[in-house]
């Protein structure tokens, strides 16, 4: 989080402030499984690096060659689906966020399992609950069975997973960007034409909400839902 741009990411004053902080709290459980040489698959602007700088000898990213990321932070050009790197050619793979984009998750995780070393760890996130989004490449949601089915399948053994947030935190996320959408976004067929004022009331509206939300999660004890996943998965076979 190197820039205020990147900082605001993480606060509630930004519609997504709620997801992007469940989002790193659970990476920075997860970040000591690092190791080596790290893929970061999908890298679009590469907002995990100092996060994983401590634990890496090299961070190579590689994304689809366009990307509302752009490609400023790419060290390589290619596709999940056929990556363009040798096997047994890195210690770790970081994806976040990626595998839903994808039509073929096993294959993405077959192309990750070839180029993982032998001992490799896979550091995967994914969600179950996230509007539509970066159409028509939005494929998948995944629930935890779905996830062991895949990666076991696929010669991968979990070894952690993190839930990223609660119910509340799910309920309130959504609503804030259900009202984002509707009366705060262009681009949407259903958005509103906001007045002067709509704005800065649109974003205390979500803040007290996000805050809320936040607090109130911590006191509830609900293992069936949240906003997605996060998991360090070993190549084992």
């Amino acid at each position: 989080m190197t820039s205020l741009k990147q900082a605001l990411k993480y606060t509630f004053l930004h519609p997504r402030g709620l997801a992007n902080r469940a989002l790193y709290a659970a990476l920075v459980r997860l970040a000591p499984a690092a190791r080596g040489a790290l893929l970061d698959l999908g890298c679009g602007r590469k907002p995990y690096a100092d996060l994983f700088a401590p634990y890496v000898t090299r961070h190579v990213g590689l994304d689809v060659p366009v990307s509302i990321h752009g490609r400023a932070a790419l060290d390589l050009i290619g596709s999940a689906l056929s990556l363009p790197l040798e096997a047994d050619s890195f210690d770790t793979v970081l994806a976040t966020e990626v595998m839903e984009h994808v039509p073929d998750p096993g294959l993405m995780l077959a192309e990750i399992y070839r180029v993982l070393a032998p001992g490799g760890v896979l550091i995967l996130s994914v969600p179950l609950h996230e509007p539509l989004h970066e159409l028509p490449y939005d494929y998948y949601r995944f629930t935890p069975v779905a996830l062991e089915y895949l990666l076991r399948g696929n010669g991968f053994t979990v070894e952690q997973v993190e839930r990223r947030g609660g119910s509340i935190v799910v309920v309130a996320y959504l609503f804030c960007a259900f009202l984002y959408r509707v009366y705060g976004a262009t681009g949407y067929p259903n958005a509103l034409k906001m007045r002067p004022l709509a704005g800065p009331l649109l974003v205390t509206v979500c803040l007290f909400i996000q805050m809320v939300a936040a607090r109130l999660d911590r006191l509830v004890e609900d293992e069936f839902d949240t906003l997605g996943y996060a998991l360090v998965a070993r190549k084992t076979r």
